[in-house]
């Protein structure tokens, strides 16, 4: 199953969460990278020398739901940790606590700063979220 590893603003549309691209004072983009978007009227947007899919759906502003800042983090061996990249079924996770290096194989790539290259199905996916009541107000 697609899951899909969040940094940024979303919100709910029609029962489903999506990015939020770019927005006027009467419309937003829906961002999706699920392909299975593309059957609730969202269209492939990707560009030819990206290898993610992006598809976009345009709205009426007044059609969402409120606007969440979301963040991804990986649960690994029980502790969270921070996500750096990922790549198909890899995740490059990152922290800055030493006990990854010690118990887990992290290595240290700068001062106090630690990271590793995981399957996906070695950790959690957990998404964070703080809302961001305002966040049409800042933008514009």
């Amino acid at each position: 199953m697609y899951r899909e590893i969040k940094n940024g603003e979303y919100t709910e549309y029609d029962g489903n969460e999506y990015r939020i691209g770019c927005f006027t004072s009467s419309t937003v983009n829906l961002i999706s990278n699920d392909p299975a978007s593309i059957y609730k009227g969202f269209i492939d947007i990707t560009h030819p020398n990206n290898p993610n899919k992006v598809f976009r759906k345009i709205v009426p502003l007044k059609n969402i739901g409120k606007v969440y800042k979301v963040h991804t983090i990986a649960i690994y061996h029980g502790l969270p940790v921070g996500i750096e990249s990922y790549h198909d079924d890899k995740i490059l996770l990152a922290t800055s606590d030493p006990i990854f290096l010690k118990e887990y194989g992290f290595e240290e790539v700068d001062r106090m700063v630690y990271m590793k290259e995981v399957n996906r199905d070695e950790v959690e996916l957990v998404d964070k979220r703080e809302p961001a009541p305002n966040f049409f107000n800042i933008r514009k």
